[in-house]
């Protein structure tokens, strides 16, 4: 599974990730999910959707999942890693979002957005030496 290799990759097991924000509310937000409660490391796991949020709140808010779906409070949000799992035209806002604020960021499909987009998000990484 593709999700497996990335977390390996990525090694979340081995360093000090508490909390991880999964952007989305689609199978692929839950397939993510799914694979990152496996790891005992990480204490909380939420998800931010904005056209989810019901089917979300009715499936995970037994495990002590906070569902947020406010566009406004995203810049409140801090966690260690951020899983975008979204639809390819709102992963710039986004991408750009979590950039600003020098999160871990694994996004699906980066490069669906556009070479010339791409490039810009490969510049923005190189300079703070991610």
């Amino acid at each position: 599974m593709v999700t497996k290799k990335l977390l390996r990759n990525i090694n979340l097991s081995k360093k000090y990730v508490e909390n991880v924000l999964i952007v989305g509310g689609g199978r692929w937000a839950e397939v993510h999910y799914n694979e990152i409660k496996k790891i005992k490391n990480i204490k909380k796991i939420d998800f931010f959707s904005i056209f989810n949020k019901n089917y979300l709140q009715k499936n995970y808010s037994k495990n002590k999942t906070a569902i947020y779906s406010d566009v406004k409070k995203l810049n409140k949000l801090n966690y260690d890693y951020v899983i975008i799992a979204t639809r390819s035209k709102n992963q710039k806002f986004f991408l750009d979002s979590f950039l600003k604020k020098n999160n871990h960021i694994l996004c699906e499909k980066p490069y669906l957005l556009g070479k010339k987009y791409y490039l810009k998000i490969l510049n923005s990484l190189n300079k703070r030496n991610y």
